[in-house]
């Protein structure tokens, strides 16, 4: 065995063995925390805010998506920052790459079907749903195999949202609520249970 060799299968034990390691910068906590603030967000949007903003039901949650982004990207930093020089590291940014692009894709339509609010406006959550269900199996290769069960969600409930919203409008805040609070609750139970479980599983 020559020298080439051996660094081949070095590199490729190496790239297996990251394949199969777990993700642990989502907290469930956090979660679970996300989830809740989402469904009471979204019951406080139907029962009190919707008659006063019936022409701009996605604003709030716009601005609700900007502080959980925020939220997220300063507990995934706090988790970089002190594992240096691991592989957690390095599926820090692997988790970045691969989520990032369905973000940015949700977040041009949205800029684009803001200009027409009013003819979109029951467009949006279901396109919202969809991206994120993509940006979850993207994800898939380093969080728990069990994930995929959120990305599942996040498309059935998006063409649920597509199908019903553009005939009732009243209930976006509630589609948008349950969407992302029991999206972001499942998520919670399921990485709780990989680490309970220490693995993939």
């Amino acid at each position: 065995m020559d020298v080439r060799e051996a660094l081949d299968q070095i590199s490729e034990i190496h790239h297996h063995l990251s394949k199969s390691e777990v993700f642990r910068g989502y907290k469930p906590a956090m979660l679970l925390v996300i989830g809740c603030l989402a469904i009471g967000f979204g019951l406080v949007q139907y029962f009190f805010l919707q008659p006063f903003i019936e022409e701009a039901l996605p604003i709030p949650w716009l601005f609700f998506a900007v502080g959980i982004i925020v939220l997220e990207s300063v507990n995934i930093l706090r988790h970089y920052l002190s594992h240096p020089g691991s592989s957690q590291q390095r599926l820090t940014l692997r988790i970045l790459v691969q989520f990032i692009p369905a973000l940015a894709a949700g977040l041009c339509i949205t800029l684009v079907f803001l200009l027409r609010l009013g003819d979109f406006a029951a467009y949006l959550p279901g396109i919202w749903m969809l991206f994120f269900g993509v940006g979850v199996f993207s994800m898939l290769p380093y969080l728990p195999s069990a994930i995929y069960l959120v990305g599942i969600f996040y498309f059935a409930i998006g063409g649920l949202s597509l199908s019903v919203l553009p005939n009732d409008l009243e209930l976006f805040p509630l589609l948008m609520g349950g969407a992302f609070g029991f999206g972001h609750i499942l998520s919670a139970l399921v990485l709780s249970r990989s680490l309970k479980g220490g693995g993939h599983g």
